[in-house]
């Protein structure tokens, strides 16, 4: 993904406000395949400075980027819908596991799961994987049989004060969509 490659640090934001002081992420490696980010999480008075994590994504077809555990039940995928050299716009589907009954069933295409509804989703997972689960070993119960979306879409900019208009715009088409 060609924004990576000019922007070794961004910030995240929504809309057009400023992003938070700890909302950046710094690309430590780069790759053909994958991107890792060191992430800003949050203030930590006590030290006074950014609380960080490491996470690495792993590259698709198209301009997506995606992050699976099947240990902890969860998925992110990220599809970078526009992009210039200031900002670049992100459609954002974060799968986790839940007992959500009341979200539409998802529908599957030849058997293939779509990781980018155009609606808020559910998934029943009714394989017998979830007996053998590492974390219903390390949380002592059965994880929940549904994985269910909910949309986080971003903008990514290159200056924390300015989010440019025309990133601002494509966001507000993305989240109307």
């Amino acid at each position: 993904m060609s924004f990576f490659d000019s922007n070794r640090r961004f910030w995240v934001t929504r809309g057009n406000a400023t992003p938070d002081i700890c909302s950046w992420y710094n690309v430590s490696s780069l790759t053909n395949t994958t991107v890792e980010f060191e992430l800003g999480t949050g203030w930590n008075n006590k030290e006074q400075q950014c609380r960080s994590v490491q996470l690495t994504y792993y590259f698709g077809e198209n301009d997506k980027m995606f992050k699976v555990s099947e240990v902890v039940g969860f998925g992110y995928f990220y599809h970078m819908v526009y992009s210039d050299v200031y900002c670049a716009v992100v459609k954002g589907v974060e799968w986790d596991q839940t007992n959500d009954m009341k979200s539409k069933k998802c529908e599957e295409t030849d058997g293939d799961l779509n990781p980018f509804p155009t609606e808020p989703c559910c998934y029943a997972n009714n394989t017998e994987k979830l007996r053998t689960s590492p974390m219903a070993s390390w949380i002592g119960k059965l994880p929940e049989r549904n994985y269910c979306s909910r949309f986080s879409n971003a903008i990514y900019v290159t200056d924390r004060n300015n989010v440019p208009k025309d990133c601002t715009e494509k966001y507000d088409k993305l989240k109307k969509a």
